[in-house]
């Protein structure tokens, strides 16, 4: 997302989007496996379910603000990635002060 947020050319995009897709296909299946792992005996659907949810809202919350940002003034559409970013670094900073704790 960084490397969107500093792209300025169509091949510098691409290769972002490539980077973003590779990092996409690793992190999905590894949070499906945590989430089994994780998961209390006997509710891994539930469990599986409520994960799967919670992406879809990601993505969906994701696409309104970076729609509000964007508002169709194309000097803002790195704005959106910057955002992005930051949510990604605090979630992972937030996720690895629990991980501390356990």
């Amino acid at each position: 997302l960084v490397l969107m947020g500093f792209s300025h050319s169509f091949e510098m995009i691409t290769l972002a989007g490539v980077i973003y897709g590779i990092s996409i296909g690793v992190t999905r299946p590894t949070i499906f496996a945590w989430t089994a792992d994780l998961a209390v005996k006997g509710k891994l659907a539930l469990a599986l379910s409520t994960m799967l949810i919670g992406l879809e809202l990601g993505i969906f919350l994701g696409a309104f603000v970076s729609g509000l940002i964007f508002n169709g003034d194309i000097s803002q559409i790195y704005l959106s990635y910057w955002i992005a970013a930051g949510v990604s670094l605090s979630a992972a900073v937030y996720l690895r002060g629990k991980r501390s704790l356990a």
